[in-house]
């Protein structure tokens, strides 16, 4: 091989390792109504990860005047402790959602050529280690991944089994339905979808392939992100993640969990608390877009599904 060959090589060869320790990943996070989570969780990212690894756009579904105000008076004081923190905040002048609020923050990220890697993260995750390098490095040097995530712990340490799932079948649908949930000796049967329930104690020391992460916490490749549409913004909550695999399906790509790294999800202590009748339709017509639109149950199931849970809901 001609000597410029191989000093070219060279050149390109460490170019891209110093590309993938100097990753700048955007965090996107949404706040609805709850300002003391928030500055919570952003006081945990200043404190675990270092400034230059990261932005920040917090993006505010707040309802809630007063509770945006807080939010607002919370940042400021951020930005005085932290002066290198980059925080930018989105104001909505409505409740979106979580798809149509999520990609608000990622599409301000859109044209910022520092940032290559997206970081969604709900306003009740904190943080208790450093855990943004070490997801991002996995991200970028493992091609055939596309989404990464931590392991996921509860406020009382327990682990939160949700954050590492199999897709659901049919069953697993109606069976996870607010309404059937009310029937614990039911929803107790159906477990399968939780993988950690059923991962030896080994398994830990390790990554692991899942189908469905929490959408509390996961990391994508910006461009890839963007190329399979972020978040389908039909739904308003609900399904995110399963829409996700769904678009997965097409490109190949692997869903990671790194057990290794994790942090806690406050609020999945409350996820066996009974949803308000609001929640419920949301399930619902999530779940009809889902099967009418990923899942392949075009005929009778949606429709027929709908028409039963409209004997309850107004959807």
């Amino acid at each position: 091989m001609p000597l410029r060959l191989v000093y070219v090589s060279i050149y390109f060869i460490i170019i891209g390792l110093l590309k993938g320790k100097n990753i700048m990943v955007g965090i996107v996070i949404l706040n609805f109504n709850n300002s003391c989570a928030t500055k919570k969780c952003l006081e945990s990212i200043i404190e675990y990860e270092s400034s230059d690894k990261y932005k920040i756009c917090l993006v505010d579904n707040s309802t809630d005047t007063v509770d945006r105000a807080r939010t607002m008076e919370n940042v400021d004081d951020l930005r005085r402790k932290e002066p290198l923190a980059d925080i930018h905040v989105i104001l909505l002048k409505k409740n979106e959602g979580y798809a149509k609020g999520n990609n608000r923050g990622t599409e301000y990220f859109e044209n910022d050529m520092d940032v290559s890697q997206i970081l969604i993260l709900n306003n009740d995750i904190i943080l208790t280690m450093p855990i943004l390098e070490r997801l991002s490095n996995y991200l970028y040097e493992h091609q055939d991944c596309a989404v990464v995530s931590p392991l996921l712990y509860n406020k009382e340490g327990e682990i939160d089994i949700t954050c590492a799932r199999r897709r659901k079948d049919l069953y697993s649908f109606l069976v996870r339905t607010p309404l059937i949930r009310k029937l614990s000796w039911i929803h107790k049967r159906n477990k399968s979808e939780y993988i950690l329930e059923r991962k030896p104690i080994e398994d830990f020391n390790k990554p692991m392939e899942i189908d469905l992460p929490s959408g509390s916490c996961m990391l994508f490749e910006k461009e890839f992100f963007r190329k399979i549409g972020y978040f389908d913004p039909h739904t308003f909550l609900y399904f995110e993640e399963d829409i996700i695999w769904s678009k997965l399906q097409k490109t190949g790509k692997m869903v990671i969990m790194l057990p290794h790294l994790s942090c806690i999800h406050i609020g999945a202590s409350s996820i066996s608390k009974q949803p308000s009748k609001a929640m419920e339709r949301h399930y619902f017509f999530s779940m009809l877009y889902y099967l009418k639109e990923y899942s392949g149950f075009r005929g009778f199931w949606p429709w027929g599904i709908r028409f039963i849970v409209k004997l309850f809901y107004k959807i």
